[in-house]
């Protein structure tokens, strides 16, 4: 498995590998969000969009993208 700032760098599409405090940071958004009703997915995206200033400027092909994204990819 990844580092956990690997893994977010692909899953939100980051410029840069965020900093082992702004992965904390995120961590401790997402499980506010969360306790506060968010679902998971949706509470771990709207940490990555507040935290991360290069959110989905990359896109990351990896084995868990569907292949529509993969085509939607392709057609741009």
């Amino acid at each position: 498995m990844a580092s956990i700032g690997q893994a977010l760098l692909i899953k939100y599409g980051l410029g840069t590998q965020p900093s082992p405090e702004r992965q904390q940071e995120w961590a401790r958004l997402t499980r506010q969000y969360i306790k506060d009703g968010q679902p998971p997915d949706r509470a771990g995206e709207n940490a990555a969009k507040v935290l991360f200033r290069d959110f989905h400027t990359r896109v990351y092909a990896s084995e868990a993208d569907t292949i529509e994204m993969l085509l939607r990819e392709a057609g741009k």
